[in-house]
């Protein structure tokens, strides 16, 4: 049986082993995360039902380059050089948006979901309704949401070899539920601090926990006026947009 010796690595060609260079591709693989959370640590109400945590998965950054520069060069155009989408402000017309009419916000708005709809990347919602189990603290259900979610999709993330976990610090408690979750479920895991304006994933992670609620909302009767000024009603909420987001979930 003729063999090659690769390091530690045995690659027995008459058996129909698997390659040599595609099992050393399979270990090198890397995987970058990137979170954003939507809702506060507030208790339930109509105006506030669900914490929402979004998790971009991007297995390549390069095969994302043409997207990135294009979604760039639109943002630059329409925004001034401010390189950077907050949705739920964008939504509300709010800071750094206040002056901005209404088309003007979705413009970028769309420019935003262009990306979100060209880039490759997959992305799941961990969704903590606040009426439930409410004898637990937020805390603790989102780390139990958190680990659950992530355990359920285990021999997706075993075949990285490198996991970079990117969030914006942006409240301290789901940092903490963050750093704890990926000791407890990757073992290859890191935890990078990333600011939302540093990153298009970043924003857009932020962008699709934002239409899971606003998708709650139609769904529930609950839309706010700026949200029907903003899309539209719940027939137009799912054909413009839900109906592709849901595309890229796993």
């Amino acid at each position: 049986m003729l063999g090659t010796g690769i390091g530690s690595l045995v690659v027995h060609r008459s058996a129909g082993r698997i390659p040599a260079f595609i099992y050393l591709m399979k270990l090198a693989r890397e995987l970058d995360i990137y979170i954003d959370e939507t809702g506060d640590q507030s208790v339930y109400s109509a105006d506030n039902p669900l914490y929402i945590v979004s998790f971009v998965c991007v297995e390549s950054c390069s095969l994302n380059d043409g997207a990135i520069k294009n979604f760039n060069e639109k943002l630059s155009k329409l925004n001034g050089g401010n390189h950077f989408v907050h949705t739920g402000n964008l939504v509300r017309k709010e800071r750094p948006y206040k002056e901005l009419i209404v088309g003007e916000r979705q413009s970028l708005f769309g420019c935003m979901f262009f990306f979100s709809m060209k880039a490759k990347y997959q992305f799941f919602n961990a969704i903590i309704d606040k009426k439930v189990y409410q004898d637990k603290s937020l805390c603790e259900r989102v780390t139990d949401s958190i680990i659950s979610l992530l355990n359920s999709h285990k021999d997706y993330f075993d075949k990285f070899s490198t996991i970079r976990v990117h969030y914006d610090g942006g409240q301290a408690f789901l940092s903490g539920v963050l750093s704890a979750s990926i000791k407890f479920v990757f073992k290859n895991g890191s935890y990078l601090p990333t600011k939302q304006k540093d990153s298009p994933f970043m924003q857009a992670a932020d962008m699709l926990g934002f239409m899971e609620l606003i998708w709650y909302r139609a769904c529930n009767g609950t839309l706010t006026r700026s949200d029907e000024l903003f899309f539209g009603k719940k027939r137009k909420i799912y054909k413009d947009y839900i109906k592709f987001i849901e595309t890229r979930k796993f």
